[in-house]
């Protein structure tokens, strides 16, 4: 069909059968002969990682198929970073101290806490 713009998602390595967005749009008006196309994606206030592994795209025809098996991989996770560890060391080592430092004034409460004698439950206030 002319002038129709096709969105088709895939989480696998396979073409999808449908589109998940079919409409009948005459871009041309918007559309120069040698210009720059570009994606955004967003998930709010979440991080997320979006990839854009292959796209295919024609003026005035049929977008040629996409060659699956020369698409790039997935890109593997990030490794910990040296930040990071460091980030997770230092945060470990500081609740070990606040954790000893509770113990300790915990304990000096305890030994130095006021008793009530029996004589003083007698008294009364």
């Amino acid at each position: 069909p002319k002038n129709q713009l096709n969105v088709s998602l895939s989480l696998t390595s396979h073409k999808p059968s449908r589109s998940i967005l079919s409409y009948n749009v005459d871009l041309s008006p918007y559309l120069d002969e040698f210009m720059y196309v570009g994606f955004s994606a967003s998930t709010g206030l979440l991080a997320s990682s979006h990839y854009i592994m292959g796209w295919s795209f024609k003026v005035n025809g049929q977008a040629r198929s996409l060659d699956l098996f020369s698409l790039p991989t997935h890109p593997n996770p990030k490794k910990r970073t040296f930040g990071m560890i460091l980030g997770s060391s230092v945060a470990s080592i500081c609740m070990f101290f606040v954790l000893v430092a509770l113990a300790i004034y915990l304990v000096w409460w305890y030994k130095n806490r006021d008793v009530i004698e029996p004589w003083e439950l007698d008294v009364g206030p």
